[in-house]
């Protein structure tokens, strides 16, 4: 049975329904969000920097949200030949105003999180600038957790946006209510990010 502690009803599956409508109405916002280059929260490639190449990517956030970026080097060519390679490389990852934010060398994988401290595009580098005859592929992940992401996500919760059914007694405020709806919301998209970061690496 589902139980939501600051939520007393006179029916108990409407605890169900509430949860049920509070889940469908996240996805739904999330939908009529797509315009907002903001909401691209997280990103998948693979990529093959070539011989003394460098590879660059852009990634939006707001201040306040926390930018996630895994990376891991899964091979080395020098051509058709078998021979063993290294598979380090250099990475960058840069404010808006372009200050190095973090700068580490000859890595072959890392995870870096990082609380967004100016608003718009954070450049990330792969840099095989060291290897002057063997290209890396390499794979990186980029998510943005939006759990931080100023006034405007608040507002979005506002009182008028959920229609809450008139059989359902509250003795408790609604901001606590919001709370409890909110956190569900940012727990699926946690669980979401987890499950497919876990699909991605296993399909390594």
């Amino acid at each position: 049975m589902v139980c939501v502690g600051v939520v007393r009803l006179y029916r108990k599956s409407a605890v169900l329904d509430l949860l049920f409508g509070a889940i469908v109405f996240a996805t739904l916002l999330d939908i009529s969000r797509t315009k907002d280059v903001f909401e691209d929260a997280e990103t998948e490639l693979t990529v093959t920097l070539r011989a003394g190449g460098i590879e660059c990517f852009h990634q939006p956030a707001r201040v306040g949200q926390v930018l996630e970026v895994e990376y891991q080097v899964l091979d080395a060519n020098f051509g058709n030949m078998e021979m063993q390679q290294n598979m380090d490389i250099n990475f960058i990852l840069k404010s808006p105003t372009g200050e190095e934010i973090i700068k580490e060398q000859s890595r072959t994988e890392a995870i870096h999180r990082h609380e967004v401290k100016e608003p718009g595009d954070h450049t990330m580098c792969f840099d095989n600038s060291m290897s002057t005859v063997s290209s890396k592929t390499v794979y990186f992940e980029v998510y943005v957790d939006k759990t931080g992401g100023g006034s405007q996500e608040e507002d979005e919760w506002d009182a008028g946006e959920i229609p809450y059914s008139p059989e359902l007694v509250y003795n408790d405020t609604y901001k606590d209510i919001k709370a409890t709806i909110k956190k569900v919301h940012e727990n699926l998209n946690q669980v979401t990010h987890y499950q497919d970061a876990k699909r991605a690496h296993e399909a390594r």
